[in-house]
């Protein structure tokens, strides 16, 4: 793939892309999906046998979530589960299929989408026979219907049954010299390309990504839980190891360790999307919408954060001793605190998608910008007592916040395309 790779696919044909490991059939599959959705989104679709899918969602609300994002939600769930035998697996959650039924519920999905292109790599490596006909159904209807499909694979094509019907075969050899057309007759290459046309599509908005997130938080809650056990753990150890302690030295603490609980697993907060390629899914189909995504999973964590870990700071500020107005000032300025931490968190943590598990590293260097929030934080915590109004503290917290939330989405879209990159 050092090289570059110049070959013409005819679309009714079925091209079957073969070459040893290591010689970059799943490489080539993915530089031609970033080249075709960068210039027209939505156009091509890359199969693997995980891809996008989320364990903690049930089969539903996972064929429900990707049919959003293509804009295909008016179709009807219970006919397209019923095609590939999952609907009586409904209600399942992802992660209890086989691989063979996960492979199902990603074929039906890039069936259903408007993709011209198809790139399907391994498919048949987690499929049974009846799960190999279905997929030969779906490709022989594809290739009829005037779209391309480029198979990498290392399987004979017997167990597909393929409907002829005049389509066309062209098996290409995938080397180190290049790429090469084993039948150069079949392969299209004095034929015009027919171009690409454009598929009127529905931007996702800000509220299908909060309802995304929503599910996402609600089936998988380890993190939320977490971080207030760990916050919990830290106070009370204060609460029983310094017995009589100042009030400012109190608020210190507490903001510390707030500051220290939300760091604690931000930067997970992107990595399982990145992982199963929901980023790269999202990209392929909707890239201008790429920053509500972000937007959303801040503003949902941001509220969980909050849920969990205000009550937690309210007793452990009763246990070392606050009284109710000094509690009340601390919580609101550790809820506007937490508006003002999650934005710069969330941009870091998808930096640490490009570091590659330099998560420690990217920290360190974001910490020096909390310490804004924590010096406001503390201003207004303890105002009261100074003599002071809190509430210009309070309203450079809430201001540091938006700003995060209004540039952030800008940001986070461009890392994202550079994490793909």
């Amino acid at each position: 793939m050092a090289k570059p790779v110049l070959f013409s696919l005819k679309a009714g044909t079925l091209n079957v892309l073969r070459g040893g490991n290591g010689s970059g059939k799943s490489s080539l599959l993915k530089v031609m999906a970033l080249y075709l959705n960068n210039s027209m989104p939505g156009q091509a679709s890359v199969y693997t046998p995980d891809f996008a899918l989320r364990t903690e969602w049930t089969v539903m609300e996972q064929l429900q979530a990707q049919l959003a994002v293509m804009g295909q939600s008016q179709l009807d769930v219970q006919a397209l589960l019923e095609r590939v035998h999952l609907w009586g697996w409904r209600h399942e959650r992802v992660g209890t299929l086989s691989s063979g039924q996960r492979a199902r519920l990603v074929l039906l999905v890039m069936s259903v989408s408007r993709a011209r292109v198809w790139l399907l790599d391994e498919p048949q490596n987690t499929l049974d026979d009846q799960g190999a006909a279905l997929l030969g159904e779906m490709l022989s209807q594809h290739l009829a219907q005037g779209g391309w499909v480029l198979l990498a694979t290392h399987q004979g094509l017997g167990a597909l049954q393929l409907t002829s019907n005049g389509l066309g075969l062209c098996t290409w050899q995938l080397s180190s010299q290049g790429l090469k057309a084993q039948r150069p007759e079949d392969a299209g290459l004095d034929h015009a390309p027919v171009p690409l046309a454009a598929h009127a599509r529905s931007a996702c908005g800000l509220f299908h990504y909060i309802h995304r997130e929503w599910r996402l938080l609600r089936a998988d809650q380890p993190g939320l839980y977490w971080a207030a056990l760990f916050l919990w753990m830290v106070l009370s150890f204060f609460g029983f190891a310094l017995k009589q302690v100042e009030p400012s030295v109190v608020r210190v603490l507490m903001w510390v360790s707030l500051l220290l609980s939300l760091m604690l697993g931000a930067h997970q907060w992107f990595t399982e999307d990145q992982r199963v390629g929901w980023h790269r899914f999202l990209l392929h189909q909707q890239p201008s919408t790429s920053g509500l995504y972000w937007l959303a999973r801040c503003l949902l964590w941001m509220g969980g954060l909050c849920l969990v870990l205000i009550p937690v700071c309210a007793l452990a500020a009763l246990q070392l001793g606050l009284d109710g107005l000094q509690c009340l000032t601390l919580l609101l300025a550790m809820a506007c605190g937490v508006l003002a931490a999650v934005p710069l968190l969330g941009v870091l943590s998808m930096l640490v998608l490009m570091t590659r598990g330099g998560a420690v590293l990217v920290y360190l260097l974001g910490l020096p910008l909390l310490v804004p929030v924590l010096v406001f934080g503390l201003e207004a915590s303890q105002a009261e007592e100074l003599g002071r109004a809190p509430w210009p503290a309070l309203m450079v917290l809430v201001l540091l916040g938006l700003l995060g939330l209004l540039t952030g989405p800008v940001v986070a879209k461009r890392l994202l395309a550079l994490v793909e990159e």
